[in-house]
This record gives C-alpha cells, structure tokens and sequence, in this order.
C-alpha cells in the first residue's frame, strides 16, 4: 500500500510506552496525508472488486472440475 501511495508509512513508534523501532516502508518517499486514507481506501475497494470477480469464476468452475 505504500508504494501504491507513494507514501512511507510505520516506522519507529511507540507501543505500551515502549519505543518500536521499525523499518519504514517506502522509506523514501513522503509522509502520508490525510487525502492519501480515500486513495487507500480506494484502492482496496478495487481490490476487493477483484478478488469477488475471482472467487465467483472459481465457485462456477469448481463443478466442471468435479
């Protein structure tokens, strides 16, 4: 999703007052926004568009396989 959004997301945080020291992903690019929430919310409503479109090809294959 990162590099999707061009944005760096986790990172070192805190956790419990216990300092998580963890990578970033897409270290180089920039910090996110809040318009970046709509694109990823977006972008995985694709997604999801997409694995349905998959799991009914396969539910309506799956007789012709038996």
């Amino acid at each position: 999703m990162a590099g999707a959004l061009g944005v760096r997301l986790s990172g070192p945080r805190i956790y419990h007052g216990s300092i998580a020291d963890e990578p970033w992903l897409n270290e180089a690019a920039r910090d996110p926004r809040a318009a970046d929430i709509m694109q990823g919310l977006a972008i995985y409503a694709r997604a999801m568009v997409l694995l349905t479109g998959c799991l009914v090809m396969l539910a309506l294959a799956m007789p012709a396989l038996t």
